[in-house]
Formats: C-alpha cells, structure tokens, sequence
C-alpha cells in the first residue's frame, strides 16, 4: 500500500484554491460551447442497465450541470454536486430553462460531504466523475464505490498536444508544464485494484479548437523562456483580436461495477 499512497502523493490538490478557481471561471465556463474534449458516451453508460429509466445518477463535480442534463433523458434521477456555489447556480438556472425536472443539484465538497447524513450510501445506479478535481486520494475513489450500488466512471486527461505551442518551442525555448491528470487515472486504477474491484481502462482521442485573444495571450505563454518575444509573436499573429488553434487530448476512462 506504499507504493498507493506514493502515487496519491504525486497529485496536487487544494480545496480552497479549487473553489475560488471555479467560482471565479463558473460564468465564461458555463457560457463556452467548445468543451467537446470532456463529452461522455451516455448512451454506452445507459446501455449498461436494463430498465436505465428507473435507475439514479450522481454527477460529483457536476459543473454547470451539462453531463446531468443529457443523463436526464435516459435515466430517471440526477443529483449532481460541485464544491463551486456559482456552478451550481448555472446547473440550476439551465434544467430549468430546458424545463429538466428530474435533476437535482448540491453545493458541496465531495471529501467532506458525510454520505451517510445525505442518504447516498449505495443508493445510486451508476456514479460519474468526469475530469473533476474533487477525485484526489484514495478515500475519495473509495467514496464513489461506497455510494454506488451498480456502475462507477471515471475519466480524466492523460495527453495532450497543441501544435501551436510545439512550433513555438524552437523559437523560444522553454519546456511544457502541462498539469495532466494521468497520476489520478494511475492511482486510481491501482487504488480499484488493490481493493478488489475489476476496473477497464480505455482511451479517448478527441480534438478541440480554442480561441487564443489578447487577454489570455499571458497565460499562453508561461511556459516560454522568452516570454516576451512569444507574446509579442503571437500578437503579431493575431487576426481580428483571434487565433484559433488546437489542442489534440487522450483521455483516460475507468468503468467499473461495484
């Protein structure tokens, strides 16, 4: 179990920090429509049970409620939690302009909340986790087993490539932080494993464009030795304040029954 509480070790988290990083991104996040990289495959989820229209959902780390809303329509129950009081808002403001009536959504941190007082101990069919911070330890993988009574997902980044930055490299110098998450999807698996459960792993490529603007050309650049000449590089690149560029990502999703 050292060499499990060693890789847990590799993952960084802070809970205050997560919350206001979310609170502070909730309306752009909730507004942008290029989230295509985090897509889940429902209808394979949904296949999964036989009478799926009768069976409950819960989303941990729900954002503004996207994955809850299309679970909506093939499962009869959706409780969705986020520790970002702001995401929730969102979550909730969109079901019920979409008139979604059977979701639910809960302000909460996933390691604090006491599954017992909240009545989720294996009382949901199927438990997501998609890309979500709130998955950091051992305790909170566990977690997602103790209130599941059927299936559990989790998927988060292992890879990922943007060319406009590869380009960039031989210019400038410098060497990519990239803050992946393929230390949770290790530990994850071997946290499952070493406890008895049988978990898959799979992988999903996917493509995603995003727009690159003055104001986040900073942030872009963090990564350059020559951070000036990279921003003033890409400034010059800029077309109508835009540049459109890509990012290539694997994905790594766990699926396993409880």
């Amino acid at each position: 179990m050292e060499f499990i509480d060693y890789l847990w070790d590799l993952v960084e988290y802070d809970k205050e920090r997560t919350k206001e990083n979310w609170n502070s991104r909730a309306k752009q996040y909730s507004e942008s429509d290029n989230r295509n990289e985090h897509n889940i495959n429902y209808e394979l989820l949904a296949s999964k049970f036989e009478s799926p229209e009768k069976c409950r959902v819960l989303d941990i780390g729900c954002a503004d409620g996207k994955h809850s809303r299309v679970f909506a329509k093939y499962f009869s129950e959706i409780v969705g939690i986020d520790i970002s009081a702001n995401l929730i808002e969102f979550a909730r403001l969109k079901s019920e302009k979409e008139s979604i009536e059977n979701t639910k959504f809960i302000e909460a941190s996933w390691e604090d909340l006491d599954i017992d007082e909240m009545g989720f101990r294996s009382s949901f069919d199927l438990v997501i986790s998609n890309f979500s911070p709130a998955i950091h330890s051992e305790e909170s993988v566990l977690k997602i087993c103790d209130v599941s009574r059927a299936y559990c997902y989790i998927s988060q980044h292992v890879g990922r490539n943007i060319p406009l930055k590869n380009e960039m490299l031989e210019k400038f110098g410098g060497e990519l932080q990239y803050k992946l998450m393929k230390d949770k999807m290790i530990a994850s698996f071997n946290t499952l494993w070493f406890n008895g459960y049988l978990p898959s792993l799979n992988y999903d490529k996917r493509t995603a464009f995003k727009l690159l603007t003055e104001e986040n050309i900073d942030d872009f650049c963090e990564d350059f030795e020559d951070r000036d000449g990279a921003i003033n590089y890409l400034k010059k690149r800029l077309v109508n304040g835009k540049l459109e560029y890509k990012i290539e990502h694997t994905n790594g999703i766990l699926i396993w029954s409880v």
